[in-house]
């Protein structure tokens, strides 16, 4: 499924909490997600997260309990980052098994501050521990194409615990 923009009618289960799974989400005006004040689990699983015009990913205001697994997150220009949380938006914040990708002068992760290294990202925050920061690799983004190439690191980066083998929302085709 390709979502240009998910209502919070569309995340929300009874109870407040919300799993978004195997998704492309592209086409976006600002951030790929944002999450803006949510206190209720939301998790993101094998999604594949091509930032718009901002960042990736951006937790804002008092975002708390999110989960972010075997995504691939990627923003690009200046000012960006792939995620980026405040500094009132991290309570409750869990990642790993993630493929982080900043072009043109984008950052991977901006916590407080800018990582471009996963070990320094998983050094000093303890997330994303299985996390790799790299190109990658789709097939043909300028066409829209968003799956991935022979030898792109996400294959088979997945968290093994979860039911499919590649970081994102494409499972090989080959």
């Amino acid at each position: 499924r390709v979502f240009p923009f998910i209502d919070a009618a569309d995340l929300a289960a009874a109870n407040g909490s919300a799993v978004v799974r195997g998704n492309l989400i592209r086409g976006t005006t600002g951030a790929g997600v944002l999450v803006d004040g949510g206190v209720y689990a939301t998790q993101y699983l094998n999604n594949t997260i091509i930032g718009g015009t901002g960042d990736g990913v951006s937790l804002i205001e008092q975002s708390q309990n999110v989960t972010l697994n075997s995504n691939i997150i990627t923003a690009s220009g200046a000012g960006n980052a792939a995620l980026r949380a405040a500094s009132t938006a991290q309570r409750g914040f869990n990642a790993d098994y993630n493929l982080y990708f900043a072009g043109s002068g984008a950052d991977a992760v901006h916590w407080q501050r800018a990582f471009n290294s996963v070990a320094a990202w998983w050094q000093e925050s303890g997330f994303d521990r299985h996390g790799i920061m790299a190109d990658p690799m789709f097939m043909n983004p300028a066409g829209s194409d968003y799956s991935l190439s022979t030898g792109s690191p996400a294959h088979f980066a997945a968290d093994p615990a979860g039911v499919v083998r590649n970081t994102g929302a494409f499972e090989d085709t080959f």
